[in-house]
């Protein structure tokens, strides 16, 4: 498959000038509810990525930072743990960390009670730079995460897109212009 929409080839060409490359295909989702977890999924896996099972250590530290309703195996919905800025960071740090991951997409709606879950999420991603690509669809009203946004998309930390769909597509795309420079895959059309 390749870029058939305009939005997708500029989305893919913003991912493409801040975020490395992921080594394979496999990525790990993160979603603070469940519909923008599956919207991507489905995108996922119609583009060729793959969601595997997380090694056995992140699998723990999953387990240990969210609470007995949440969906724990990749994909990840937080559950109530969504609320929770400081566990949605562990999180992201043990994911990030798996080797079994060559990147991330995370997914998260405004709610009044996770308003410091974005700003908690970029002073992660603004003191560790991610060494795999970080695709973000983070939703809210204008006013609310806006700033922190910036400053993620700034330095380079992540690309914020306005729907889990194109997260998806525009992880796929980077994975497919590895391949293509690696000379394993056809030319992006």
């Amino acid at each position: 498959m390749g870029v058939h929409r305009t939005d997708d080839l500029l989305d893919l060409a913003q991912a493409l000038s801040v975020c490395p490359l992921p080594k394979g295909r496999r990525v790990a989702v993160l979603t603070g509810q469940a519909g923008p977890g599956m919207a991507a999924c489905d995108v996922c896996e119609a583009e060729g990525l793959r969601i595997p099972a997380f090694g056995a250590e992140t699998q723990e530290g999953i387990n240990d930072l969210l609470p007995p309703l949440a969906l724990r195996t990749n994909p990840v919905d937080f559950g109530p743990a969504w609320y929770d800025s400081s566990a949605v960071r562990g999180i992201v740090r043990t994911v990030l960390a798996d080797d079994r991951i060559d990147g991330l997409l995370l997914l998260m709606m405004f709610a009044s009670a996770n308003r410091e879950t974005v700003p908690n999420l970029a002073e992660l991603f603004l003191e560790t730079r991610p060494e795999k690509p970080v695709i973000t669809c983070f939703l809210a009203p204008p006013g609310i995460w806006d700033e922190a946004i910036a400053r993620m998309q700034k330095t380079g930390s992540v690309v914020n897109l306005p729907a889990p769909e194109r997260a998806a597509r525009t992880m796929a795309g980077l994975w497919r212009y590895r391949e293509m420079m690696d000379g394993r895959g056809a030319p992006i059309d």
